[in-house]
Formats: structure tokens, sequence, C-alpha cells
């Protein structure tokens, strides 16, 4: 899950730049297999995350566009690293 603030700073009259930063959890469960059967770890870690974007109004109710998010794990002693996400949204 992931709980963040957005700010919508308006660039023209239907375009607005998307930025926002929050706090993440990743629960997660690696199976792997080895010679003695299926061997299971399961982890949690708390993160942050930082969204960066553009969003264009299509009409009064419908917007578009792109987003690039960046989230890092707070504990190192986990197999959670970092991540980019690039995603394109519609609302």
């Amino acid at each position: 899950f992931e709980l963040g603030l957005i700010f919508l700073p308006v660039l023209t009259t239907k375009t607005k730049l998307r930025m926002g930063a929050g706090l993440a959890a990743r629960f997660m469960d690696l199976s792997v297999r080895s010679g003695k059967g299926w061997v299971t770890q399961q982890a949690s870690s708390p993160g942050t995350a930082l969204r960066l974007g553009f969003e264009r109004r299509l009409s009064h109710q419908i917007s578009v566009g792109p987003d690039l998010a960046y989230r890092s794990s707070l504990n190192g002693e986990t197999f959670d690293k970092s991540a980019w996400d690039a995603s394109f949204r519609l609302n």
C-alpha cells in the first residue's frame, strides 16, 4: 500500500504537473526451488515513494497523462531494494 500527497500545479488551462511523495509498504513472498523442495521467505518493508507526471484534461470529467514513480526501501535487511515504475493514468 502507499500513502502520499499529490501536488497539482497548473501549467496551462488543460495541463497540470503531478508531483507527489509519500510512504509505502511492500509485503512479499519469495519461493525458491532447491534440492530439498521449495523454500519460502516472507518479508515486509516500509519505504518512500516519489512521483512525477503530467495530467491533460480531455473533458470536464476525464484526464490522462504519464507518471514516473520511484520507490525505495527504508529497511536494508530485506531483499526489497528500489524500483522505478512508469504508468499511463486515466482519471
